[in-house]
């Protein structure tokens, strides 16, 4: 009698472990459906086999004076064993853990735009040195899911607080951006500023464009700048495209990777356009302001930011690839401001020299003074610009044995 009372109760036991992972399988499709991330992970199927042997165990233990009932308890359990492997089953082997679900610690790479929204601890992370400093941070190198990244940590203490804060909505706009020519963020600690609030964006490069610049050893002949041109327009495309305009695009913002290709990143002054009319609207006030070198004379004005003032910025960095000098060195930036936008003044290219003096170099030229034309309006677009490039890449192909239209 005892050892039916014992089979019962070992039974309704490992019925309850079925029901409660069954369960927990469900509210996880249903979490992972409503676009959540549970910072718990549900237990494995190795768990949920050991409570089961457990379970038997104890079973079994109870009924070593009954051999006839051990053996039906040794049957029925393992029936149950069945069911409740068959329950969990679906989910992997025994040592996989939840499909696209994080460990407590051991974050994975991220993919997805819910998984990259997920909090993360600092203990998910490995920082190293210090790669640079912001208007609002210190980036440093770090490991985070295996990989190689950088660690952007946000100052709270700065003297402008709500440019700090602005910055860091605009580096949540770019989560959803997945483009080669654009630095990835892959996740960050908190949505609302607080201290050492930190961002992890992926490691593109050791050196950014104006190191490459400033760097006298680093040759910069036209057919490189025109790939690298292409690379920026390529980014800002996508990024207008999506509604999104960088609005601080210049050399030290732009990422050289180790194959020699452009990415454009630290988007912390970038702000949402509306998709018809191309511009921000006049209510969304902004306290960042960018770098005024690069920054367009009708946002000098005080007019709503619009996509065409990143190519206003593009043409500058064209510039200084051809000059190697940072625009405006050594000016008060008052007088710069007041000439731009009222004298429409604009930094000199330098003279050409003999090896200098050809045709294609005289169309880089026009073809930086068009991006940083006066009116937005007259300015091209980012995608008017990805097609002009491609074409003249493709004429200067060693393929190609016709003439270059210039």
């Amino acid at each position: 009698m005892a050892g039916t009372r014992t089979l019962r109760t070992a039974r309704k036991l490992l019925l309850a472990a079925a029901r409660l992972v069954e369960k927990q399988r469900s509210l996880l499709r249903a979490v992972i459906a409503m676009g959540c991330t549970p910072k718990k992970p549900s237990p494995s199927p190795r768990q949920a086999r050991r409570f089961s042997r457990k379970v038997r165990e104890w079973a079994f233990s109870r009924n070593s004076s009954d051999s006839t009932s051990k053996r039906d308890s040794s049957c029925d359990s393992g029936a149950n064993n069945n069911n409740v492997n068959g329950a969990v089953s679906e989910r992997g082997g025994p040592d996989c853990k939840p499909a696209g679900l994080p460990c407590c610690r051991a974050v994975p790479f991220k993919e997805s735009r819910e998984v990259a929204r997920c909090s993360v601890s600092e203990d998910d992370l490995h920082r190293g040195q210090t790669i640079g400093n912001g208007g609002f941070g210190t980036v440093y190198e770090g490991r985070y899911g295996g990989k190689r990244v950088a660690v952007k940590v946000l100052d709270r203490c700065r003297h402008n607080l709500p440019a700090a804060a602005q910055s860091l909505k605009a580096e949540l706009c770019v989560l959803d951006l997945r483009h080669p020519n654009i630095v990835r963020t892959l996740a960050v600690s908190s949505s609302t500023l607080k201290d050492n609030t930190f961002i992890v964006m992926e490691h593109a490069g050791e050196k950014n464009l104006q190191q490459v610049i400033s760097d006298p050893e680093e040759p910069l002949y036209i057919r490189r700048r025109l790939r690298f041109a292409l690379d920026i327009s390529k980014a800002l495309d996508y990024s207008h495209k999506h509604n999104i305009a960088h609005l601080d695009l210049k050399p030290a913002n732009v990422m050289v990777t180790g194959d020699d290709r452009c990415k454009v990143g630290d988007f912390g002054c970038c702000q949402v356009v509306d998709g018809e009319t191309g511009r921000v609207s006049p209510t969304e006030r902004s306290h960042l302001t960018g770098t005024f070198a690069y920054r367009a004379p009708e946002l000098m004005r005080g007019e709503p930011p619009t996509t065409r003032a990143d190519i206003y910025s593009y043409g500058i960095t064209l510039w200084q690839m051809r000059s190697r000098e940072h625009p405006y060195l050594g000016e008060n930036p008052h007088v710069v401001i007041f000439g731009v936008v009222a004298n429409n003044v604009r930094p000199a290219f330098p003279e050409k020299d003999e090896e200098e003096s050809s045709v294609l170099e005289g169309w880089y030229q026009r073809h930086a003074s068009r991006c940083w034309n006066a009116q937005p309006n007259s300015r091209p677009s980012a995608t008017e610009v990805v097609e002009v490039l491609e074409e003249k890449l493709f004429a200067l192909r060693p393929d190609r044995t016709d003439s270059i239209s210039l």
